[in-house]
């Protein structure tokens, strides 16, 4: 029982440490979640958010930040995509279907577009207004 005890707390480093770990984590460039950060430090999410409240809902809001900025930028990207091909489709005087522009964008983009139809009725809005001009 001893031994497994002193190997918890060798283990388990001090909260000053932990606190500090996670400051730095939150200098990163590229956010890491807490529960990679946990597993990283060889400790439970538990024994973290104990120990570091504060810095590690600070990491958790920054993370949930992180990751919603990355889904905008990526949807952004779909739209342009999408966009351009209800351009082509415009400029060739074919009708903006769902069919037309699935031969001409990648099978990922369209499955990875939210409210398919609702991004397509505005993108062709938007290509047929682009084109007048």
């Amino acid at each position: 029982l001893y031994r497994m005890l002193k190997r918890l707390k060798v283990r388990s480093p001090d909260g000053t440490a932990i606190r500090q770990q996670l400051r730095d984590e939150l200098n990163q460039t590229e956010p890491r979640s807490v529960t990679e950060v946990a597993k990283a430090l060889d400790i439970d999410v538990r024994h973290l958010y104990i120990q570091a409240t504060t810095e590690a809902r600070a990491l958790g809001e920054c993370y949930v930040r992180h990751l919603h900025q990355r889904a905008l930028q990526a949807q952004a990207a779909i739209h342009a995509e999408l966009l351009q091909a209800c351009e082509v489709l415009h400029e060739n005087g074919e009708s903006i279907t769902v069919e037309q522009v699935a031969q001409l964008v990648e099978p990922k983009t369209l499955n990875s577009t939210r409210h398919l139809y609702t991004v397509l009725s505005s993108l062709a809005g938007q290509a047929a207004n682009d084109a007048s001009m």
